[in-house]
């Protein structure tokens, strides 16, 4: 049985990303939601996450995606505006679905996907293509 509510939800959550070898983390630390919508339209990011001490402590972490893109305070345009703020370079020719970029910090080299957002406001993306994106970046190496 699934869950998406409650105690079970994190647990099973939590369970497979363990079972995947992945973490989730989200960019805002404190947001503020219209309406109560999960629209990235209607979010507006009040406070970010301290990524740089989050890759610091994770030096397992090689790869960070970044569902959503489109609207102000998506996942990718919030995660380059702390890029900027840190004077962290990057180097992106176009922001969509399925580009790539690089940041180095740390003396490391982490990969950055941009992927489409999860959420169901996000019309015309099947959820197969959804799924393809994200297992073929899930995947073992």
């Amino acid at each position: 049985m699934i869950h998406n509510k409650g105690e079970k939800a994190v647990e099973e959550r939590y369970e497979i990303m363990r079972l995947l070898n992945v973490g989730i983390q989200n960019i805002g630390l404190e947001i503020e939601r219209k309406d109560n919508s999960a629209d990235d339209s209607k979010i507006k990011i009040k406070k970010v996450q301290d990524i740089l001490s989050i890759i610091k402590k994770h030096k397992e972490l090689e790869k960070i995606l970044l569902p959503g893109y489109s609207a102000p305070s998506s996942t990718t345009r919030a995660f380059l505006k702390y890029l900027d703020s840190e004077n962290i370079l990057y180097e992106i020719k176009d922001i969509k679905a399925n580009v790539e970029f690089f940041i180095n910090v740390f003396d490391r080299k982490i990969k950055c996907v941009i992927l489409n957002s999860t959420s169901r406001a996000a019309a015309g993306i099947a959820e197969e293509e959804l799924l393809r994106q994200f297992k073929k970046h899930l995947k073992a190496t």
